[in-house]
Formats: C-alpha cells, structure tokens, sequence
C-alpha cells in the first residue's frame, strides 16, 4: 500500500493532500516542457523544482517527457514536509532517472526549518547546491489545508497574499515564483477557487509579474474521491509581454467524460476547445476576473452590457438572512446559557462567551417548524424561491436569545430574495415580511431610488435571460459542482441599466413593473409566456441587446449544464422576444 492510500480522509482534508493521477501529471508536465521549449533557448542542463513533490509522480512525469522531446538533461529537485513522502518519491523516482539526476529533503516549503521562508529557502538552496534558482517549477501544492501550525504574524510577515482570505497554496505559489529564475517557467495544479472574486490578489500577482501561457479549467472528478474542482495555470516568471495571448480553455461535463474514460486524451480535446485570449483583458478585468469562456466574438456583446455606468450596488441595498441552517438545530450552552446554532467543529467552543461545549450533555432543539406557532415568524429558505415566485412552507421562533436572527427591520416591507447556492440567478418578490437564512441575500431599494424605480423593475433585470448570460459568460459557473454558489460580491457587481431622467426610461419602468405585475397576478408558479418575453424585451431595449446578440446569449444557456435555474431560461424562444 503506497504511503498516500494509507492516510485517512480526515488527515488529506486537513493537510490539503490530494496526490496527482498519472494522466494529469503527464499533461502538466507535456504543457510545462512545450512551453519551455518553444519560448527558451536549449540548455543542457534543465534545473526543476517541486515543493510539496509528494510521491514525485509530476517530477517522473517531466523527467519522462523530457528524454521523450529531447529536451536536454533534467535535474529534479524535490521537497516536502512529510518524510514518509520522500521516502515514497525516492522510491519511485530511483525506478525511472539515475540518483544522480535527483536529490530530495525533507522540509516546510513555507516555514523550513521554523525559520522565516527567506532564510529558510537559503537553507534548502545550499544544502541542494542550487545557486541561482529553478529552470521550470511544477507543483500541485496543498488546497484547503489547515494553517493552525503556523503564526499568522510570520505568515504576514513572510507573504504578500497572507492577508484577508487567503489559501495554502497561495504560499506555495509565491515560494516558487520566488525560487525560478527570471524567465523560468512554472505550472500549478489548483483548485478551481483561482477564479473566485476573493482570489483577486492571486490573480493579480500572476498577470502583473508573469507571463501566462495556459488557463485550463478542468472541473471536478479529475481526482479520485475528492469532490473540488481544478485548474492547471502555466506561466514564464517575469513582466508579460504587452500582447501575450494566452491559451484558455474549460472542459464541459462530456469532454470530461472523455478523458476519464480514456476516450480522448486531454491534449487532444484542448486542440479541439482551446482559444487565445490577450492577457490584458484580464488585466483590464475588475477584480483580474479570468473570464475564459468569453470569446472575441463575444466582446462586443459583452461591452454593451458594461457600457453602463451603473451596477445593483448602486441601486439596492444588499444583506443576508439569520445565521441559521434550514433545520433550525440549536443548543444552549451551559455556561452562559445564550443559544448558538449546533456546531459542526470538532472542539466547540460557545462563540459568545468562549468556553468548551460538551456537546454529548447539551440538548438539541429545532426553532424552524413545519406550522406556525407561538413567538414564530414566517420563513423563507433557498428551496422556497423560484423564478419571480417564492413558496412559505415553515416558521421560525425568533425568541432564542444568542441566535443572529438579525433586526427584524431587515424582513419587513417589500423586498427581493436571492438564492445564495445553485447555478445561475434564483431571485423572487416577498411580500409577507418572511424571516430567511443566510443562504438567502435580501434586496431593497435604495431610498435615493423610491420614486424613479420599482423592485418588480429590478427584478425583471434581475431574472433576465441577459444577466444570466453575463454572469456566467464573466464568472464561469456553468455546470454543476459541490457547494456552488453566487456571491454577494458578484451579485451587486452585475451590470444595471444606466438609469435616465427621461420620459421614455420613465415609460420602460413602468411598463416593465405593470408586466410583473400582471405575470404575478395570474400565476403563482411560473411567468406566462407571453409576459416574460415581453418583459425580455424590455430589458433588452435598455441594454441596447438586438435580435443577433441573442443567438448567443442562448448558445450559452443552450451550452451550460440544464438544472432548473437553466431551462426555465429556455422555455421561450429568440423569436418569442422579438415576435
């Protein structure tokens, strides 16, 4: 049994471990060495890194390739913290290179030796007798991994992306960029959080200092057992080239198929998928956004809808729901006797006066009900919302002292209800002051905006079939994963129509809100047909969107995996709208 399979689950998810399948180690280190070679001049000696090198499957994977291409002598290098590790990558490696072309250690990429990474790293390049840094890096550096063992101030102290929300791999990155020589080059496995709003740091150190050759997004699946998407990005160390293109492409669930079936290799379904995109763009990006399904022929119809100087955030304002789970399970703590939702650490502690909780002598109470009830409010969780539409099937006792219910104030009057996880915009109109959870964001109308705008209109620009298109076209959600959701952040950052003091905007308002109306009115379950490609039309109007620039708004949602959120979008036509 190698060492990998011996570990628990528990020890991977808490140490970010997930060792490489062979055919993603041959296809990183394929792309890593082509690169290298079309943009560097041969060397005799190729000096290659990989700091957290596990089972070296990715170190004999470039050392293959590289005898394979002629690409000159390979000199691997590899480090990690863990020696059972090391020892496994000895083993491996001494089958397929001569001991001579390899030397490892066992060290923290991050913290060596419990020295600063700066004095450490001088530590590990003299004692592997490198002097002027890697010719090529190749990693797939710990995701997720805890970061108890290490203090935050040095890490601080240490990083530039330590701040904020920030993963272990993003050390990991840093450290090689660090450790390559100028135009060295360099391949990451990674998780498919690169192209959340929250990784913009990550995002903004590669395309400012390096120079990127590939983004491939590959999904989930491609690692036995563990449920987390993954990208592959490769990149030269160094100030890009002004005019870099880069190469980008994103399985969809049938390519991914594909290649774990063994039916196509991921070479050849990138020939078919992938496209140049300059790396300027993403520069230009708010937030560096790498939004690699957007093609040139694309960009104009993109541009129409960020041509406007509006976004929600400028329009509503936006919250969350209590801090509650839809089964209301809460407990009591003993010590101070204030009530907090039931925890899922292993060691909890009371987060309002910080003692230990015994969870084995507490009793579990549900405060969300199938019926109403005394000190109970009407309630409204995620599932509960459809399009335009929302369902009130529980209650919520909102007498618990300790549980971050939220001022009441928040549930009452008219508001807009956004379901947080899922694929594409969920969004309804409540009317009932419902109590909701933190799943669930709550718009409300800025006051500067009461007498010149109606949440039905927000709505409707919500629930269009332009915005879908753009959320997913900028931000890449098109499929099915765990824990997908949409955040705030990328919420109130949708584009909204430029809000104009004239009649003829006046009359779109109003006709836009007496069409939800109306649609609302005869109906509790879904639009007619009719009025929803009305309303479509209306909103086009007001983002300048033609006939044309809707073929390939459905090709998108025609393209994007067909959950629900999804084919409610498709159930009218293109000629529909413009009938």
């Amino acid at each position: 049994m190698s060492h990998y399979a011996s570990l628990s689950i528990e020890h991977k998810k808490e140490n970010g471990v997930f060792y490489t399948p062979q055919f993603l180690a041959d296809y990183v280190a394929s792309k890593l060495l082509y690169y290298f070679k079309s943009g560097t001049v041969q060397k005799r000696s190729i000096i290659t890194l990989d700091p957290a090198c596990g089972d070296g499957i990715l170190l004999k994977s470039i050392s293959k390739i590289a005898n394979d291409i002629s690409c000159g002598s390979i000199s691997l290098y590899g480090v990690d913290k863990d020696p059972h590790s090391i020892d496994e990558c000895d083993q491996n490696l001494s089958t397929a290179v001569r001991r001579s072309q390899y030397r490892l250690l066992t060290a923290d990429s991050i913290q060596p030796f419990s020295f600063s990474n700066s004095v450490g790293w001088a530590s590990i390049l003299k004692e592997l007798q490198i002097e002027d840094g890697f010719d090529l890096a190749i990693s797939n550096p710990p995701w997720g991994a805890e970061l108890n063992g290490y203090s935050r101030k040095a890490l601080f102290n240490d990083f530039s992306l330590a701040t904020g929300q920030f993963d272990i791999y993003n050390l990991f990155a840093e450290v090689i960029l660090r450790q390559l020589k100028p135009n060295g080059y360099y391949a990451f496995i990674l998780p498919d959080s690169v192209f959340n709003q929250e990784q913009w740091k990550f995002r903004k150190l590669l395309l400012e200092t390096t120079e990127l050759k590939l983004i491939a997004r590959l999904g989930e699946k491609i690692f036995d057992n563990v449920n987390r998407a993954c990208t592959v990005l490769v990149g030269k160390n160094g100030s890009p080239d002004p005019n870099n293109l880069v190469d980008s492409f994103r399985l969809t669930p049938f390519n991914r198929s594909e290649v774990l079936n063994t039916t196509k290799s991921l070479c050849t379904i990138e020939k078919e998928l992938s496209h140049k995109i300059p790396q300027k763009r993403f520069l230009s990006n708010s937030k560096y956004l790498f939004d690699i399904d957007c093609r040139d022929s694309e960009t104009d119809l993109i541009e129409k809808l960020q041509v406007t100087s509006y976004q929600f955030s400028d329009i509503v304002e936006n919250s969350r729901g209590a801090e509650i789970s839809k089964k209301g399970v809460v407990i009591q703590c003993n010590h101070c006797h204030l009530h907090l939702p039931y925890p899922k650490a292993k060691e909890p502690k009371c987060p309002h006066c910080k003692s230990n909780l015994q969870l084995g002598s507490l009793e579990q109470k549900r405060i969300i009900f199938s019926h109403n009830g005394n000190g109970t409010k009407k309630m409204k969780v995620g599932e509960d919302l459809s399009r335009y539409f929302s369902t009130n099937k529980r209650w919520i006792d909102i007498t618990k002292e300790g549980i971050n219910y939220k001022d009441y104030s928040l549930y009452k009057g008219q508001k807009i209800l956004v379901r947080k996880t899922g694929i594409g915009i969920t969004a309804s109109l409540d009317n009932e002051g419902s109590v909701t959870n933190q799943v669930v964001y709550i718009l409300k109308l800025k006051d500067k905006w009461q007498k010149h705008l109606t949440l039905e209109f927000v709505l409707a620009v919500l629930n269009s079939r332009i915005m879908t298109y753009y959320l997913l076209k900028k931000h890449g959600e098109i499929e099915w994963k765990s824990h997908p959701y949409l955040t705030q952040g990328i919420l109130i950052g949708l584009p909204f129509p430029t809000v104009r003091p004239t009649k003829a905007f006046q009359a779109s308002v109003d006709k836009i809100t007496s069409l939800v109306l109306t649609g609302m009115k005869s109906n509790k379950k879904e639009l007619n047909r009719q009025i929803d490609a009305a309303i479509e039309k209306e909103v086009a109007k007001l983002f300048s969107v033609n006939k044309s620039d809707y073929s390939l708004i459905y090709a998108q949602l025609e393209s994007a995996e067909p959950l629900i959120p999804i084919k409610r979008l498709l159930d009218i036509d293109i000629k529909d709208i413009f009938s």
